[in-house]
Parts: C-alpha cells; structure tokens; sequence
C-alpha cells in the first residue's frame, strides 16, 4: 500500500476512504490518484416476470423451488458445504432444485459428490455461461457459503436482482 505510492505512476481506489486508505491522504489529491467505481449494469439484474418464467422454463425448473450458485469451482467457494446444505434442505422440500453457474478445479469432485448421493436429479451443472442476469431470475434463493471473500460482486448482483440471498459472514 504505502511504499507504492512513491513509485506508480498511477494510483487507483474505488473510493475516496479506499483511496486514502491505500495511498495516505496526500497522494489522493494529486493528479494521478483516479477513482474507478465498482457498479454492475442494474439493470440487466432488475427483476422481469417474462424473463423468470422463460429461463425456468428453458430449464426445465417450473415448478421447484430454486437454489442457486454462481461462481468458479474452487476450494474458496466452498462447495462441498454448499451440497450438504442442498441435502437438508431435500429433507425440508423435495422439489428443491440447485443451479450451479460455474467451472474450475473442483467441478468433478462436486459431480462425484452429487453421484454420490444421489441427487444428480436435483442439481443442474451449468458450466460458464453469458446469461447469468436471466439465471438470476430463474432462481429462488441465492446461496454463497465461501471461506473467504473480497467483495462477492455475484452476491451484489444477486441482491440486485431481488434475491433472498444466504452468505457466509467470511
């Protein structure tokens, strides 16, 4: 943070408080100190009944309750959590389903784990894809049980699209 600041040539925050904090209170009021704003596109996540009942359709999810994850399968996430939770809430509601927005290393652990209890059925794997705002819209609940984030700009969007979101306080 601080000895940086004597060596950029440019010094970037997302914020004035972030600025300062990084950089110290002089150098945020130098002609190279610029602020980029973390935002996503609102409304591409605001909420559409239309879009809601074609995505759950093409999905093949009308009539289930719909948990949802998006982010890269990677021991971070927490994957595995996120299945036995999938598990008890099966023994809450049966027609529970859970989409999974992602790929990365663990993917086929979490596939081989879903085998293996037998709730392939339940649990639809969506690889990478371009529509997640609509994936959004399909869901019920959006779920990110992480060990650890920076800022989970997937739970921002999830907000943003009127989600009831559940995340781990990590």
């Amino acid at each position: 943070q601080y000895p940086i600041r004597n060596i950029a040539d440019y010094l970037f925050a997302c914020s004035i408080p972030a600025g300062r904090w990084l950089f110290g209170s002089k150098h945020i009021t130098k002609d190279n100190f610029f602020i980029i704003n973390n935002a996503i596109n609102t409304k591409a996540f605001s909420y559409n009944k239309e879009v809601r009942l074609q995505k759950r359709k093409e999905l093949d999810i009308q009539n289930n309750f719909v948990l949802g994850h998006v982010g890269r399968f990677h021991p971070q996430k927490n994957h595995d959590f996120l299945i036995e939770i999938f598990i008890e809430m099966q023994k809450i509601n049966k027609n529970t389903i859970l989409l999974l927005v992602g790929n990365g290393e663990l993917v086929d652990h979490i596939k081989a784990k879903v085998d293996y209890y037998g709730i392939n059925d339940k649990v639809k794997f969506l690889g990478m894809r371009e529509d997640v705002p609509q994936i959004f819209q399909a869901m019920d609940a959006f779920v990110l049980p992480s060990h650890y984030e920076g800022l989970g700009i997937v739970a921002i969007e999830a907000q943003a699209s009127g989600l009831p979101c559940i995340i781990s306080s990590n």
